[in-house]
């Protein structure tokens, strides 16, 4: 059964990647390049006139960061898949992105024609595709922020950050509940020291992040 056809647009404001990516590509024949593209702005234009599966997305484009051009390519063409080609390494980029909806990140130093081609069918499966060098670590992260956004909260903490969001105050809290105010500030503390939150501001915040409170 013959490879269905990966339509690519290419995204990168450095002709030297554009044409190193073009080549690597080019004996592939299940591989279509569609587009290459300098400029986020022409990028969205070459989107609307070619339906294109994957693109090749550098982070910083002259007139667009990566994060903006992410948001408006999965808001105008979901169906389009995102793989960042960079070389930003930081693992802060690496999960922003795949937060902001793209499906791989490679490292532009490890771009080989192996390595790309398997980032390329892996993110067209619907497949997250990481940096090799850098999966592991990538994987570590995921599962430390897993613990980080499921803390063990008592009955009490529950019903106190519930309170704390709906703008009581300790003494009006202590008074519902019928608890001593030094009670609730102990609550408070210990909710401050799981959320790691410095104030009632990031306390909130970090409950509705992970989804303590809605």
């Amino acid at each position: 059964m013959p490879e269905s056809i990966i339509k690519i647009a290419i995204a990168d404001d450095h002709p030297l990647v554009i044409t190193g990516l073009k080549n690597t590509l080019k004996p592939f024949k299940h591989i279509d390049i569609a587009g290459l593209f300098t400029t986020g702005s022409d990028l969205l234009n070459g989107l609307a006139r070619q339906e294109t599966d994957v693109v090749l997305l550098d982070i910083h484009l002259p007139d667009n960061n990566g994060s903006d051009l992410t948001r408006k390519i999965r808001s105008l063409y979901p169906e389009t898949k995102i793989l960042i080609v960079t070389s930003l390494q930081s693992m802060e980029h690496v999960k922003a992105m795949i937060q902001y909806g793209c499906m791989g990140y490679l490292f532009k130093s490890s771009a080989n024609e192996q390595t790309l081609i398997e980032a390329i069918e892996q993110v067209h499966k619907g497949n997250l595709f990481i940096e090799p060098t850098i999966q592991q670590t990538y994987m570590r992260s995921l599962l430390k922020l897993k613990v980080k956004t499921e803390p063990k909260l008592t009955r009490r903490e529950k019903e106190i950050l519930k309170l704390i969001a709906e703008e009581y105050t300790n003494q009006e809290i202590a008074d519902q509940l019928c608890l001593s105010q030094r009670t609730v500030e102990g609550h408070r503390l210990s909710l401050m020291q799981k959320l790691e939150a410095k104030n009632t501001v990031g306390l909130i915040k970090a409950a509705l992040q992970m989804g303590i409170i809605i």
